[in-house]
């Protein structure tokens, strides 16, 4: 967390690769919470909105669940307390275009909110969603669960390239970041990948070439840059 704090405060990314159950989602809640404390937006991206519920669970267990009061970008979705199981966010009465428009005015949460939820469902396409992440980009930091959903060059991959350029700093979460190539690019701008190689489509084309021992090299490089952490459990006993 230290390492990964030490590179968003100076505007970097930190690539957290964890197998399942190390505990991302603690790692995660705590830049949350770091990026309130320190003036700036925590945008958290996931794969889906009941994944809310357990980001607030993780915020509870390092006790800020009381201080993190996200805005919930997906109209629907709620954030239930996993104790009582009672629903304790969810959006406000007005319309959600409401809510957008006054964003895109003021580059500013509604009073009361001090983070912003969604998935990455909501930005596949050109839409008011994807204005609204623009407008906030400089004063935010993006946390991306399972990032490498928004990898590649489709419309969602493409959007973050642009998104993370302009934003306070990036946490990727991701046990398989790089599976593919062309996941890469989403990497590059915020990471030291970019200064080595700042031409993009480039970058796919050289990790290609360079097949695994390239990939391995570049995963040691961003470890000793402090930019990239892997923890395993350990297998034994496991038949």
């Amino acid at each position: 967390i230290a390492a990964s704090l030490y590179q968003i405060s100076r505007g970097r990314a930190v690539i957290i690769a964890d197998q399942t159950g190390v505990g991302k989602g603690r790692q995660a809640a705590a830049i949350i919470r770091w990026a309130e404390l320190h003036g700036r937006i925590p945008v958290f991206v996931t794969a889906k909105p009941t994944l809310f519920t357990d980001m607030q669970g993780d915020l509870h267990d390092i006790g800020s669940g009381h201080v993190i009061n996200p805005l919930l970008m997906n109209k629907d979705a709620t954030i239930t307390d996993m104790v009582s199981g009672k629903k304790i966010f969810g959006n406000p009465g007005t319309s959600m275009r409401d809510v957008f428009q006054r964003i895109l005015e003021t580059g500013k949460l509604p009073e009361g909110r001090n983070a912003l939820y969604t998935t990455y469902s909501q930005v596949n396409t050109p839409n008011r969603q994807q204005t609204v992440l623009n407008r906030l980009a400089p004063q935010a930091v993006f946390i991306l669960d399972e990032s490498h959903k928004a990898g590649g060059l489709s419309n969602t991959g493409l959007f973050f390239q642009g998104a993370l350029d302009n934003s306070r700093g990036v946490a990727f979460l991701s046990a398989t970041w790089a599976k593919r190539p062309d996941n890469l690019p989403l990497y590059a701008s915020k990471t030291d990948m970019g200064i080595a190689i700042p031409d993009r489509e480039k970058m796919v084309s050289a990790i290609t070439a360079g097949g695994a021992p390239l990939q391995a090299v570049n995963s040691y490089l961003l470890a000793q840059g402090g930019q990239f952490f892997r923890r395993e459990r350990s297998f034994d006993g496991i038949s």
